[in-house]
């Protein structure tokens, strides 16, 4: 009997210890997932503020051009592509993926996007113009941020249709539409001239114009930097007048300054001297230098917009009086794309 109750004792015991080694594994077992989930939060939180670089791309204020800005997400996945496309204003609230799928054929990145009814409304709701912008927006900002070449989209499973297009096949990139104008400027010796003129949007953040008979433009993002040049005269390369558009982060007085120590020979023209269409404040420096046995004149007009500096420079030789009136026409016809 007595053999029994000791048995029945150290059952008990082992059962006890056996529970408290339980406990004790569980609470430390919930510990981990607590810590587990405390790293996933803070390392998701870090991840949300330093993020993933995007372009988001949207219409600028005349509905002219498609432009982007870059912005950081979490992910990139099509819901948040779509989230950052609401919050720029392309898609409207309610708009949802249905579904999304990534290809590969013939070496290329191929994206199918089949968004709800929402989408389908937006886009009926708008013009050529504006259905343009709708369009390239989302299009363009799945693509650069896939680093893929073309993109089916659908909505509910079918085909997508506007009054102007039937989106059944795949689309690539939207590029800018060419806009050709007609501008008056003032030649030599007063004489007005009339000319069709190409108006170019550059990724700096401004429009412009010119003459393609005339100038030809190269555009280097890498250095911040747009060139329009006098291409040809009797079939040579001449260079006999340009107009050079640079950016920089630095604040105006500081770019003054760097202009006026690489630049000793620069004169300040005015403080305060209008430009461009939108009639922007910018100082004025002026110049004249000899090259190649030819005097040339330059001025150099420098403003800020959204934080950055910009330096609008022309320069012609001297007796190109022509060739001087398109740069003050390209200069009249210049303004910041936002």
């Amino acid at each position: 009997m007595e053999k029994k109750r000791r048995i029945s004792l150290l059952l008990k015991m082992g059962i006890m210890i056996f529970i408290l080694i339980l406990a004790t594994a569980l609470v430390v077992f919930a510990r981990e997932i607590q810590e587990a989930e405390s790293r996933e939060a803070a390392e998701q939180t870090a991840a949300n503020a330093n993020g993933i670089t995007v372009r988001v791309y949207y219409g600028d204020q005349n509905g002219e051009f498609i432009i982007n800005k870059e912005t950081k997400i979490s992910t990139i996945d099509a819901e948040n592509l779509t989230e950052l496309l609401i919050e720029q204003g392309i898609l409207q609230e309610g708009t949802k993926v249905r579904s999304f799928n990534i290809q590969n054929q013939d070496d290329k990145k191929m994206l199918q996007v089949d968004f709800n009814e929402k989408f389908r409304e937006s886009l009926l709701s708008l013009g050529t113009s504006g259905e343009r912008i709708f369009m390239g927006s989302v299009i363009n900002t799945f693509l650069d941020a896939y680093q893929a070449e073309e993109i089916l989209i659908t909505v509910e499973g079918s085909t997508l249709e506007s009054g102007h297009n039937v989106y059944d096949s795949y689309q690539n990139f939207y590029g800018q539409v060419q806009q050709r104008i007609n501008v008056t400027y003032t030649a030599g010796r007063g004489n007005q001239k009339t000319v069709e003129v190409l108006k170019v949007y550059s990724d700096l953040g401004f429009a412009t114009v010119f003459d393609e008979q005339t100038f030809a433009h190269t555009e280097d993002l890498e250095k911040d930097e747009v060139l329009f040049y006098d291409q040809k005269s009797e079939g040579e390369v001449q260079n006999k007048a340009y107009m050079k558009i640079m950016r920089f982060e630095e604040t105006l007085q500081s770019v003054i300054a760097d202009i006026r120590t690489q630049r000793p020979e620069v004169e300040l023209k005015s403080t305060d001297q209008p430009i461009g269409q939108n009639q922007e404040s910018s100082m004025v420096l002026s110049y004249m230098e000899r090259k190649e046995e030819q005097n040339r004149k330059g001025e150099m007009y420098v403003c800020q917009h959204n934080d950055d500096t910009y330096v609008i420079e022309i320069n012609c030789e001297e007796d190109e009086e022509d060739l001087w009136g398109q740069l003050q026409m390209m200069l009249d016809e210049f303004y910041f794309v936002d």
